[in-house]
Formats: C-alpha cells, structure tokens, sequence
C-alpha cells in the first residue's frame, strides 16, 4: 500500500468515527426525547465510549506520529475523567432534585459536546466536530422548548378553524330545503 492509500484509509477512519459518534448522539436524543430519565442515562453511559473512542484515536496518531503516547493518554484520561465527574455531578443534582430530568439530560449532554469539542482541540480535529453537533442539538433542544408556543399557537388556531370549517362545511344548512 503506497503513503497516499494510507492517508486516505485513515481519513476514512476519521470520517467513519465521527459518522458513528454523532447517530449515537442522534440516538440519544431519541432516547431523550422518549424519556428524559433514560435519556440522562444515555449520555451518563456515552462518556465512557466517548472517551474509549478518543483515546484510542489519540494514541494510534501519537504512535503513528513518533510522540510520547503515554504523556497524551494521560492528559486525554485526566480530561475524560473530569468530564464524567462533571457528568455525575449532574446525576447528583438531579437526584437531589435540584435538576429536572429534562434539564439534566440537556446539562449532560452540554458537558459531553463540551468535552469532545475541547478533546478534539487537542488531539484529533474530528472530535470538534463531534462536538459541535452535540451543541447544536443541545442548542436545538433550548430553542424549541423555548419557542414551542410560537410555533404551537398558530398551529392550534389553524386546526381549531380548520374543524369548525370541516364541521360547517358537512352540516346541511338550515335554509336548504
């Protein structure tokens, strides 16, 4: 295999981890979509795989790269570590009932897009990535809730008077003989 298929084959590589990562992430919004709790539990259980995935993206660059793997597998264990410390802190609020569970799904997943976005500044591009989708989800997720009623309103007005147009419109009139 010549330098230039290896490039690619590894680019590939990158590009399918991503791809993976953000239909996890994916998942896990219908997860918490369904279910806030579970959803919470989701991203709870994602950090770990998160991290695992990382790891071994940042130790097979710093080998292939000639550079102490050891040193980067520390700082990338110390940064996933705090992560999901900061995750269970959030398990802790929630348990003391100082988070709903819709709030701490939402506040799991921030810690999670934060931690990849910043893991990927250091190491592997790709994880910025990973963690600018899970922000934008956990910023989809604020914007709807907080604009719902724009959009709900109109709707209901527009099915209440679409009803009453359909009811009208199927009764016989009282003037019709």
């Amino acid at each position: 295999m010549s330098e230039t298929e290896i490039s690619s084959a590894r680019s590939h590589v990158g590009e399918a981890t991503v791809l993976i990562l953000v239909l996890l992430a994916a998942v896990g919004v219908g997860v918490t979509n369904v279910s806030a709790r579970y959803g919470f539990n989701y991203w709870l259980t994602m950090a770990p795989i998160f991290a695992a995935v990382n790891i071994a993206t940042s130790w097979t660059r710093a080998r292939r790269q000639g550079q102490n793997a050891s040193g980067i597998l520390l700082a990338q264990a110390l940064h996933w570590g705090g992560a999901m410390l900061a995750i269970y802190m959030v398990f802790v609020l929630y348990r003391m009932n100082w988070l709903s569970d819709q709030e701490s799904g939402v506040l799991a997943l921030l810690v999670l897009a934060l931690a990849a976005f910043l893991s990927g500044v250091h190491t592997d591009w790709h994880f910025c990535v990973v963690g600018l989708v899970l922000g934008a989800i956990v910023a989809g997720a604020a914007l709807v809730q907080e604009f719902i009623w724009i959009l709900v309103l109109p709707l209901g007005v527009a099915a209440i008077a679409g009803a009453i147009w359909w009811w009208t419109a199927r009764t016989p009139s009282a003037s019709t003989p």
